[in-house]
């Protein structure tokens, strides 16, 4: 590990370990909501979707984040919009977004404008690659959602735990669950030059999952979810300098391995 601590003393190495830090607990936090409301399709889903508008912006020489962002957030609308119907469930309409996401952005990605090895960066990310721009962008706005989520943490709670109970209570919830999606869809596209639209499901899902079998209390449930994010991300990216790994992918195994030792040494919260 020790060539980990002496590459802090390069910015960009440094620039790497603060966008880690930043995306684990971004993505922390929102695995305590998506945890509890059983969404894990969900990261996954906005994710993949996402990789449509990073495709369309390459055709058109556009900023992938910029295209990724748009399309983030319109698919987030449109999947509160379907469900608010209660026609279709969560899952059926993530997946028919995501599948014509995923063929939109492959016919983006086989014309000539997309160049396939900025187009990898994004599906798998490079937090090496995060400049003083772009660590600044993920601070201000990862700062605003985790604001947002502060402000509305008892209503997102209440919503999380029971939906119908939140509508009696006079909740106003087909706007909780949009504003949801939306942070979700945001937290992604913050998430993408650190572990990649294909991982960032991952960093969505498995701090939250350790936390449940560990725990039922809420306050060490949340606490639990962030100490998982943060750990993978350090002992992650040290690993991937020490080894010269993927940085994304080694955190992701990082995460996976917390939850297979919780699955072990946690039966009983099962």
């Amino acid at each position: 590990m020790s060539e980990f601590w002496s590459a802090l003393s390069h910015p960009f190495a440094l620039r790497a370990l603060l966008a880690s830090l930043a995306v684990a607990i971004l993505c922390s936090v929102m695995s305590f909501f998506i945890v509890l409301r059983r969404m894990a399709f969900l990261g996954a889903g906005i994710a993949h979707i996402a990789f449509a508008g990073v495709a369309l912006a390459l055709v058109l020489e556009l900023p992938p984040i910029l295209g990724a962002g748009v399309v983030a957030l319109l698919a987030a609308g449109w999947i509160a919009r379907v469900r608010r119907d209660r026609q279709l469930s969560d899952d059926t309409a993530i997946g028919i977004a995501f599948a014509a996401a995923m063929g939109f952005g492959v016919i983006c990605a086989s014309m000539g404008g997309a160049r396939n090895a900025d187009l990898l960066t994004y599906l798998f990310g490079n937090v090496l690659t995060v400049t003083g721009n772009d660590l600044l962008a993920l601070g201000l706005l990862g700062s605003l959602v985790l604001a947002i989520i502060g402000w509305l943490f008892r209503d997102l709670l209440f919503l999380s735990f029971d939906e119908d109970m939140a509508r009696i209570a006079r909740l106003p919830t087909d706007a909780l669950n949009l504003l949801l999606l939306l942070l979700v869809a945001a937290t992604v596209v913050l998430a993408i030059r650190t572990v990649g639209l294909l991982l960032v499901s991952a960093f969505l899902v498995i701090p939250g999952a350790v936390a449940q079998r560990t725990t039922r209390r809420l306050k060490p449930f949340f606490a639990v979810s962030c100490g998982v994010g943060i750990f993978s991300a350090v002992a992650g990216l040290a690993l991937s300098f020490a080894l010269d790994l993927p940085s994304g992918a080694t955190m992701v195994l990082v995460a996976a391995a917390l939850f297979s030792l919780s699955v072990i040494f946690a039966p009983k919260q099962a």
